[in-house]
């Protein structure tokens, strides 16, 4: 995550005044993008940890300002395939299958069912829902445009194999959750892969 250090109050009022407004101008409605998906998983936090930020939830949204990202990847790359680590509620879940088209793939791992079920539960409209399908362990791989592995990351990673060696290839990856240890699955995973 980045950290925005300011020189002063003035910068930090500038800032604060400003930069909403020029994404506002740069992407329009986009920022509002599912909004209701924000909102859902960030009330959900915040009630999971007694209304604090910190706990043992991690269910924690990008801010609706990032929401635009999704339409400039899709539009630079053409992507239409996504792999995503860490669910929470939907809310990244959703922006990459409704931008990507109706020819999206998600394949999103969550390790705990309760946030992924959310996901199926509010997934938003019957086009969206279109794309939901669950991926849980054991049992196999189904087909479907958004499909959940559920448990442990670490003890996922067979399954991801699994699900990447059946022709998941991506097009793109959101890893949000357990940023600390992605260097080191991501190079197992290839070296597994290549191996």
């Amino acid at each position: 995550m980045t950290t925005i250090e300011f020189d002063g109050d003035f910068d930090r009022k500038v800032y604060a005044n400003w930069h909403l407004p020029l994404l506002s101008r740069l992407f329009g409605d986009r920022i509002e993008r599912r909004h209701e998906l924000y909102w859902l998983t960030h009330t959900h936090h915040r009630q999971h940890n007694g209304g604090s930020d910190d706990g043992l939830c991690v269910a924690w949204p990008s801010p609706p300002a990032r929401a635009p990202i999704w339409h400039l990847i899709v539009e630079r790359t053409g992507a239409k395939r996504f792999l995503e680590v860490g669910t929470a509620m939907g809310y990244a879940t959703v922006l990459m299958a409704e931008v990507a088209g109706p020819k999206a793939h998600v394949d999103t791992i969550e390790s705990d069912p309760e946030h992924a079920d959310m996901v199926f539960a509010d997934g938003g409209d019957e086009e969206i829902s279109s794309h939901l399908n669950r991926l849980t362990r054991p049992g196999g791989v189904p087909s479907g445009a958004i499909a959940a592995l559920y448990d442990p990351l670490i003890e996922v990673l067979a399954d991801l194999k699994i699900a990447l060696e059946g022709g998941s290839d991506s097009d793109d990856l959101l890893l949000s959750r357990h940023r600390e240890a992605y260097v080191r699955i991501v190079s197992d995973t290839l070296d597994a892969s290549i191996g």
